[in-house]
């Protein structure tokens, strides 16, 4: 009985805690990039401390010992009878290179928050938020009127994500010695508000206009995944998965209004000259990614008490920013936005659950690093936006008990322009920190007790 309680109050613990941390995090400002101005902002791919350090490899690395909210699929092989809890911070730090000009800013929030377990064996249940597309910049630029040689500053200044919460849900179809197979959805609702305001004034002066946009996102968004796993030896295993996510229709509510300020700086001074609102369609456009890795296990043998893992990661994924159109305002004119990550993960002892004083607390460790390029769905004169990321990372157990429980941590640093050195470049360093919680291997949920 008492167990019972405990376990009780736990998943209401880690419930709440989920309600009170998604409301928080999911208020933070996500990115500081200027690019996050068009469209619906910048399409969130950062801030999973496990996934950054492997090139965010996202679709095809399944482990019962990390939570993939990227791919359903993979919620079926989650260790039964141990759910998980995840969230991860990070911080970005950018830098903006322009000619000789400079200047840098960064962006700190939580990137999602999820609790999973799986049941029956076969089964994975998952809910969880996380960040669809990011907005966030805050731009000055300064020009002289010819006519009456006043300085004219224009402050381009925006905030806003859009949240994706979900329920998934995934089956083990196939559970045979030398093959796996498991689908996945995740099913939940877009929802959130992005903000865009330009005020103009004479510099030195606090009078001022201020043009404000105000973008209201809803709607139901599916994702499916798919992992096929095939055993060539009790050391040898290769996976191939995949994400889809299909073109959906968003309501969307547009909110401008043009308004004279006094005091731009202090809103209660905004007098409104003219406000319109409209109501219509966001079209989200569809993506597909593939992902492929080659998992090679020593397991244990007479010459060491040791089980090293070596992992090989790759994914490509492309999202058809083309699709996105929109009844409202809402800039619509984008490129196709192409991924390929690579990833590569070692571990000198893979077995979580081993406490053997024998082995080292390094060995215990997992050592990851990638690299992520990718073709942006931006343009700068007339050139297509490119990014490049390497990354670091490691993953430290918790082995104070039997438990699956671990912490991340993360960096990268990357670098986007359209390959002319003289154009506009934005330089990123980044830092991320995750922690996955779970229950200890004699605490197991979901377990049958006898009674004697």
């Amino acid at each position: 009985m008492a167990y019972s309680i405990l376990c009780n109050n736990m998943k209401r613990v880690l419930f709440l805690l989920s309600l009170v941390l998604g409301n928080i995090s999911f208020a933070q400002q996500f990115t500081k990039s200027p690019y996050s101005i068009n469209g619906l902002g910048e399409e969130d791919y950062v801030g999973n401390a496990t996934f950054t350090a492997l090139g965010n490899t996202r679709s095809v690395y399944i482990d019962s010992t990390v939570l993939n909210i990227y791919n359903p699929a993979s919620y079926a092989f989650l260790s039964h009878g141990q759910p998980i809890f995840s969230t991860s911070a990070y911080i970005q730090n950018y830098q903006f290179v322009e000619n000789k000009s400079i200047a840098k800013n960064n962006a700190l929030a939580l990137s999602h928050m999820a609790f999973g377990f799986s049941f029956k064996n076969r089964f994975g249940l998952v809910f969880g938020f996380r960040p669809l597309t990011n907005t966030g910049y805050d731009v000055l630029n300064t020009s002289i009127n010819l006519l009456t040689n006043d300085t004219i500053s224009t402050q381009f200044y925006g905030s806003g994500n859009i949240t994706y919460a979900f329920t998934g849900l995934a089956f083990k179809i196939l559970e045979l010695e030398k093959h796996k197979l498991s689908f996945g959805a995740n099913l939940g609702n877009v929802f959130g508000t992005n903000t865009h305001r330009q005020t103009v004034n004479i510099q030195n002066e606090l009078i001022g206009s201020v043009k404000q946009n105000t973008l209201k996102i809803n709607g139901f968004n599916p994702e499916f995944g798919f992992n096929y796993q095939i055993l060539f030896s009790k050391s040898s295993n290769l996976s191939v998965a995949a994400i889809y996510k299909s073109k959906v229709t968003l309501t969307s509510e547009s909110k401008t209004a043009l308004i004279s300020a006094s005091d731009f700086k202090n809103e209660n001074s905004f007098d409104t000259l003219d406000y319109e609102i409209s109501k219509g369609n966001v079209f989200n456009p569809s993506s597909v990614e593939i992902g492929l890795k080659y998992d090679f296990t020593k397991y244990l043998n007479r010459a060491s008490l040791r089980i090293p893992q070596l992992i090989l990661l790759a994914s490509y994924k492309n999202t058809r920013w083309s699709e996105l159109n929109s009844t409202t305002n809402l800039s619509t004119s984008f490129n196709d936005a192409t991924h390929f990550n690579f990833g590569l993960q070692f571990a000198p002892h893979v077995d979580f659950y081993d406490r053997s004083k024998s082995i080292s607390f390094l060995s215990r460790i997992r050592y990851r690093m990638g690299y992520e390029y990718a073709l942006l769905p931006w343009s700068l004169n007339s050139k297509q936006l490119t990014s490049s990321i390497y990354s670091i990372g490691f993953g430290f157990p918790i082995t104070s008990q039997r438990t699956l429980s671990s912490i991340n941590f993360a960096v990268n640093y990357g670098e986007r322009g359209n390959g002319n050195s003289q154009d506009f470049i934005e330089k990123q360093l980044g830092y991320s920190l995750g922690i996955t919680i779970s229950p200890a291997f004699y605490d197991r949920w979901f377990k049958k007790n006898k009674i004697d």
